[in-house]
C-alpha cells in the first residue's frame, strides 16, 4: 500500500483530462504525465513535472466513483495552488464530476486495491 502526504492547499481530484487545456502546451504536459504513469500503471504514483506534483492512480476503466467521473481510466490529485500557468491549465473547473478538498495541514492519501483513502475519512471506492 502506497501513501503520500499532501501539503496544505486546495486539491483537485478528478479526471486528468479536465484539468489541462486542449492546446499544444496543455497536451504536451499531459502526455508527459501519461508517459510516466504508464511505465507502472498498476501503482499509485507521485509524478513530478518541473515544479508541479501530480498523484495518479488507475480506476480500472471509465466510470463514476463517489461522484468523480473519468473517461481516461485515471484519477488525478493535485494542488490547484500550483497550477498558475493559464496557458496550460483550465481554471475554475466546476465541482461537477470532480471534487475539491481543502488541506489545512498534512493529509495522508493512500491507495489499496485501487481504492483511494484520505486520512480525513474521504474515500473513493473503485474496486469493491
Amino acid at each position: 500500500m502506497t501513501f503520500y502526504t499532501l501539503r496544505p492547499g486546495l486539491y483537485y481530484i478528478g479526471d486528468p483530462s479536465r484539468l489541462f487545456k486542449k492546446n499544444e502546451k496543455g497536451t504536451e504536459t499531459l502526455e508527459k504525465i501519461y508517459d510516466e504513469f504508464y511505465k507502472k500503471p498498476t501503482e499509485f504514483q507521485k509524478i513530478q513535472i518541473g515544479m508541479l506534483t501530480f498523484y495518479l492512480t488507475s480506476t480500472l476503466g471509465d466510470g463514476i466513483f463517489n461522484g468523480i467521473g473519468t473517461d481516461t481510466g485515471l484519477i488525478m490529485i493535485t494542488n490547484t495552488d500550483d497550477l498558475t500557468d493559464i496557458d496550460t491549465f483550465n481554471q475554475h473547473i466546476p465541482e461537477v464530476g470532480c471534487k475539491y478538498i481543502q488541506v489545512l495541514e498534512g493529509l495522508d492519501v493512500m491507495v489499496d486495491n485501487y481504492n483511494i483513502y484520505f486520512s480525513n475519512g474521504f474515500n473513493i471506492i473503485i474496486n469493491e
